[in-house]
């Protein structure tokens, strides 16, 4: 449905979910005419709501769309849209959508669990923007049936310089896909799980992998024999974190770091970690 057409803007806004004959699936149709010239002063936000709880998974200026591969693919199969922006004044629209798309990340496919409500927002570009910042870690569960002398610690060597952050534990036992990394934010008490993998799994995720070779002593080859690993001066949040995932970071957020046991979910060690924006 149409929530909120702005006639400063455009005009004769439609929608419509159809499909052709029974067995078939549903299919899209959301149309506008627009006044003005669009280009980088239009954003498009993808919203999602869970108990009329929001996660915006995407906010992206409209000549910045290339930039999202996933979103890029899905516009160029279903819309009107050209290949150079900005775009001149006319009938702009997403036609027989299939919905969700198929090449959807899975960081965003994990969070459509349950009856969720879509919103898509065009908005006029803001001119501000705002900068995260990490505020403090801490150790919330140190399993010592598997791990030993858990610690966290997050300083600035002076002010005006960036806080970061050391997370350590001493393993007991060869860890490889035994173990699962999971990442969980709170927001307001409400978890997002954005990421789950198995710890030799770990280079298939090339912006994770690429991080962690970064501010990590664990080792590219897997098993990893026991011994003291850590993340140490982490910076964060990570300047190569992936669009869908950095839109979540809103206000104060909590970014839980579980590491667990594959097989039955038990908890070895978990951090927490402030970000503030």
């Amino acid at each position: 449905m149409v929530r909120s057409c702005n006639t400063k803007y455009v005009e004769e806004c439609y929608s419509i979910t159809r499909r052709l004959r029974r067995g078939e699936p549903y299919k899209t149709n959301l149309t506008t005419v627009t006044k003005y010239q669009w280009g980088n002063n239009v954003t498009y936000k993808l919203i999602l709501l869970h108990s009329g709880f929001p996660i915006e998974i995407v906010s992206v200026k409209l000549c910045e769309l290339q930039n999202i591969t996933w979103v890029s693919e899905y516009v160029k199969l279903f819309s009107n849209l050209g290949s150079e922006c900005p775009y001149q004044p006319g009938p702009l629209g997403l036609y027989n959508m299939e919905l969700p798309p198929k090449n959807l990340p899975q960081t965003i496919l994990n969070l459509l669990k349950g009856k969720t409500h879509v919103r898509l927002f065009i908005v006029v570009t803001a001119t501000e923007e705002t900068s995260l910042k990490q505020e403090r870690a801490t150790v919330r569960s140190c399993n010592y049936k598997y791990v030993e002398e858990c610690h966290s610690l997050t300083r600035r060597l002076r002010r005006g310089e960036p806080y970061k952050t050391n997370l350590t534990a001493v393993t007991k036992y060869p860890w490889d896909n035994n173990v699962t990394y999971k990442l969980v934010l709170l927001h307001s008490g409400f978890p997002v799980e954005i990421l789950r993998v198995k710890l030799c799994d770990l280079p298939n995720i090339t912006w994770l992998f690429d991080y962690v070779k970064s501010y990590s002593n664990t080792a590219v080859e897997c098993p990893h024999m026991p011994g003291t690993y850590g993340f140490y001066n982490m910076e964060l949040p990570p300047k190569n974190l992936p669009q869908t995932i950095l839109n979540l970071l809103k206000g104060k957020t909590h970014v839980r770091l579980f590491i667990v046991v594959t097989a039955t979910e038990e908890v070895i060690v978990e951090y927490s970690i402030i970000l503030v924006g």
